[in-house]
């Protein structure tokens, strides 16, 4: 009976020896599998890196012919026209019946002058919108179309997946009596994520 309990004790040191070396092994793979996965200089302990998408998009929101919020006169102006773009009429017309072959240009008598100043009032409009505001000034000013280009951002913010677990573990596993199957709690790390 003595030979049988050194021999259990080799045995018990072995199998000891043996998961030793399968948790040494299991360390070593991971700690190099960990190393690989982890960019350098990001190794933060406690912090996970968050990985952003920013999308950029500009929408065109059109305003055709808007109407003016407020109008106020600002001024005027003072314009020197031709009396040739004033439509004066017949009525105003001089009279040709008269024979006027003898007259030299002496005698003609000029009643109406060649231009005309006139002062015109300068105008400011406003035109306003849920997101836009526009000021026109001018002589009868008007605001034909407008164009609003607002930016809008999308930003996704993607965290990466946990990689160790702690929870209810099914499998077969190493045991003091040999390989057998396992139930119970255990502490796992994900080495790929799909």
């Amino acid at each position: 009976m003595r030979s049988d309990t050194p021999r259990k004790i080799i045995r018990k040191v072995k199998d000891i020896l043996a998961i030793v070396l399968v948790i040494v092994a299991c360390m070593a793979a991971g700690a190099y599998l960990h190393k690989c996965q982890s960019p350098p200089g990001d190794n933060i302990p406690g912090r996970e890196a968050i990985e952003t998408d920013t999308i950029t998009i500009y929408d065109t929101i059109p305003y055709i012919e808007p109407a003016p919020v407020h109008s106020q006169q600002v001024g005027s102006k003072k314009v020197t026209i031709p009396t040739s773009y004033i439509d004066r009429g017949i009525e105003n017309l001089p009279d040709i019946r008269a024979d006027t072959a003898e007259l030299t240009s002496a005698d003609v008598e000029v009643t109406t002058p060649d231009s005309l100043t006139l002062q015109l009032p300068i105008t400011q409009n406003v035109y306003e919108g849920e997101d836009y505001k526009a000021y026109v000034s001018g002589v009868y000013p008007s605001l034909d179309s407008l164009f609003v280009y607002p930016r809008r951002e999308i930003v996704t913010i993607k965290k990466p997946p946990k990689r160790w677990h702690i929870g209810p573990t099914v499998g077969f596993g190493y045991t003091p009596h040999g390989f057998e199957p396992f139930i119970g709690i255990s502490l796992t790390y994900s080495i790929i994520d799909l």
